[in-house]
């Protein structure tokens, strides 16, 4: 994946816009975060991308067969990406 970075992002700037990867971008930004910011990211890779479910009550941490229950929210989320 390739992303057009404003140029405080980009290699050196000389009047060209330069493409950079995501990775490249990542770099350059994630110094300037906070601890709080770098947490969070860090959450989101280990999640795999997919948002956190709030604490379920345990009746309905499984579901009638014994299954543990999904993440709802995940799959709230995918379904609204995919209209």
């Amino acid at each position: 994946m390739h992303v057009v970075c404003p140029a405080s992002v980009t290699r050196e700037h000389t009047g060209t816009l330069w493409v950079v990867t995501a990775k490249e971008r990542l770099l350059a930004e994630a110094p300037s975060w906070t601890e709080e910011q770098a947490e969070a990211a860090l959450r989101a890779v280990e999640s795999n991308g997919e948002p956190e479910m709030a604490e379920l009550p345990e009746a309905w941490r499984t579901l009638e067969d014994g299954t543990p229950a999904p993440n709802w929210v995940a799959l709230i989320e995918r379904s609204r990406r995919s209209h």
